[in-house]
């Protein structure tokens, strides 16, 4: 969902879904996610990478008028020996994966995106969702 709100608003955060009450770009809370200061979400890592891409809300109203509502989203969560692993439906091997065996786990650090980069991988790192490539 995405609500357009007026200049000076206050954050609230309900202590259970929400936790922290900050106002924050797409781009830096990735970034704060990356670095462990704001950790986020599986959902909302993908949805902050898709924010990120318009260049202002001018730019992102215009797509919402123009979208259409599309297919739900259905991850995959695969268990590797570096921690887990979400693979995302638009993934290669979304719809085959079962276990591991046609990825390479070996180093994930290796593999780290920058805020906003696309991706269709998430690793958990020490309790932090961090985007890889393949």
């Amino acid at each position: 969902f995405i609500v357009f709100m007026p200049e000076n608003q206050t954050c609230a955060p309900d202590d259970r879904e929400t936790k922290h009450g900050i106002w924050l770009t797409p781009h830096t809370a990735l970034e704060q996610n990356l670095e462990g200061k704001t950790p986020l979400s599986p959902p909302a890592v993908v949805t902050l990478t898709h924010l990120s891409a318009f260049p202002d809300l001018k730019t992102l109203k215009q797509e919402i008028k123009n979208r259409t509502w599309q297919d739900p989203i259905a991850p995959r969560l695969l268990t590797t020996a570096s921690g887990p692993v979400i693979l995302e439906p638009w993934d290669p091997l979304w719809e085959e994966a079962s276990d591991t065996s046609g990825m390479d786990t070996s180093d994930l650090t290796q593999k780290l995106l920058p805020p906003g980069a696309p991706f269709s991988r998430l690793w958990c790192d020490k309790g932090v969702w961090k985007p890889i490539g393949l």
